[in-house]
């Protein structure tokens, strides 16, 4: 019988919560599972960004575990590390689900893990040390700072403008490379100057509202309407689709391309359409990427 998961997730929108279901994700038995540990790396609403050689959430959780020397190392070790090193990060906040005792470990003897430390932390280490991810937030441009600097901190719009060409462009030919898909989907891609997918219009917003920008390139907001819907199964279903709900998001510049939308329609009943949606929010400051 299985009696702990452990789910770590490190991902886009991951602190999703957990709901019992049928066992889709995981097999359930009849009599549940005893102990359930779910650690994200951010709220259902933000991004989990990227990084070199590490994602900032990922080398943060390898701190958290290897903290210890000596004893038994618990989850909730780890838990509470991590949520001291993101406390004040307000673009990334991880998200933590217990169903236990709070005596699950992640390793009995933190004795066990000296190898590992010693490879990634060891001053006197042989191997290449692992360099810490950075913030998405860069730093403040200062009158310090000198003028090159300043300029390599700002992004240039032929820049963006060919970073989004090349990006498009690749993402472009691989969808409509018959050996990838088109034995199973015919590929369908459609390229907007500015925001006009629906779809993912919530999401933007809630993303680029956790970010600090210096400039209004992109703006996004979200109001309610006015007036009160009167309770009862229209104002739940409003409630969890958002239609209740004004989002408002607009592209103040101008750009050949803003936003892609690849569609994949099955040749086959059995198959599943998917669609994905590219967008560029460009910015004054070059700013890590994020990964959803």
């Amino acid at each position: 019988m299985l009696t702990l998961v452990v789910k770590i997730i490190d991902a886009c929108s991951s602190g999703a919560l957990l709901f019992k279901t049928d066992g889709s994700v995981v097999p359930i038995s009849k009599q549940g599972f005893k102990n359930v540990i779910q650690i994200a790396s951010c709220l259902d609403s933000q991004s989990s960004l990227a990084g070199d050689p590490l994602s900032l959430f990922t080398e943060k959780f390898v701190s958290a575990a290897l903290r210890k020397t000596e004893g038994t190392v618990y989850y909730t070790d780890i838990v509470d590390a991590l949520r001291d090193e993101f406390l004040n990060n307000n673009s990334q906040t991880p998200h933590f689900v217990s169903q236990g005792t709070g005596r699950e470990y992640f390793v009995e003897n933190a004795k066990r893990l000296d190898a590992m430390r010693a490879k990634l932390f060891e001053p006197d280490s042989e191997t290449e040390q692992l360099v810490p991810a950075t913030s998405i937030v860069p730093s403040e441009l200062t009158p310090a700072r000198s003028p090159g600097k300043c300029r390599e901190a700002i992004c240039q719009k032929d820049r963006a403008l060919a970073f989004i060409s090349d990006l498009f462009t690749k993402v472009s030919e691989r969808a409509e490379n018959d050996g990838l898909f088109g034995d199973l989907f015919q590929s369908e891609i459609i390229v907007h100057p500015d925001f006009r997918e629906l779809t993912t219009r919530s999401f933007i917003i809630r993303v680029l509202k956790g970010e600090k920008r210096p400039d209004n390139f992109v703006t996004a907001a979200i109001s309610r309407q006015h007036g009160q819907i009167p309770f009862g199964i229209a104002s739940v279903a409003a409630m969890l689709t958002d239609s209740v709900a004004d989002y408002d998001l607009e592209l103040n510049c101008s750009l050949d391309q803003a936003q892609l939308k690849l569609t994949l329609t099955p040749r086959f009943v059995s198959l599943k359409m998917f669609v994905l949606v590219i967008t560029c929010a460009p910015s004054l400051e070059i700013a890590m990427s994020s990964r959803c």
